[in-house]
């Protein structure tokens, strides 16, 4: 079964528009705009230097090819399934494992998404005006404190 979404935008949709926005309050009010638990799980990966995944590499895998907002499933709803992929003590998920997730995420969200989750993963996810700063000005609990030396 497909889904319509419900005014949701979809993450790169978000990065798209913080891109093409060129005032900070005009970005902080499209955060603020899309603020759920899970868009703020995306920026916390993106931003806190904290977080290790288990994936040493991304897997090969098959996009899939449903419209953006026509899927079963998008980046957001999976987020929770990101969370397990984290390298810290106590999980002791292999990284086969945890590689076998990162796959099965890929190939069940649209391509656009999956593009995202890659580059969250490898640490390289880089949007034009979205800042730490902005993060934390916006949604100061989203990201842990920073120690001042």
């Amino acid at each position: 079964m497909i889904l319509k979404r419900k005014n949701m935008k979809l993450i790169h949709e978000i990065f798209d528009e913080i891109a093409d926005t060129k005032s900070v309050k005009e970005k902080q009010q499209i955060l603020m705009d899309n603020e759920r638990p899970q868009f703020k799980s995306v920026l916390k990966h993106m931003f806190d230097k904290d977080i290790k995944y288990k994936i040493k590499n991304i897997p090969e895998y098959r996009f899939c090819d449903d419209p953006d907002g026509l899927s079963n499933t998008q980046l957001e709803k999976q987020m929770f399934l990101v969370e397990r992929l984290h390298d810290v003590d106590g999980n002791n998920l292999s990284e086969e494992r945890a590689t076998q997730i990162l796959l099965n995420i890929l190939e069940i969200i649209p391509k656009k998404e999956a593009k995202v989750l890659e580059k969250l993963i490898t640490k390289k996810l880089k949007v034009s005006g979205l800042t730490e700063r902005l993060v934390r000005e916006t949604f100061p609990s989203v990201l842990p404190e920073v120690a001042v030396s």
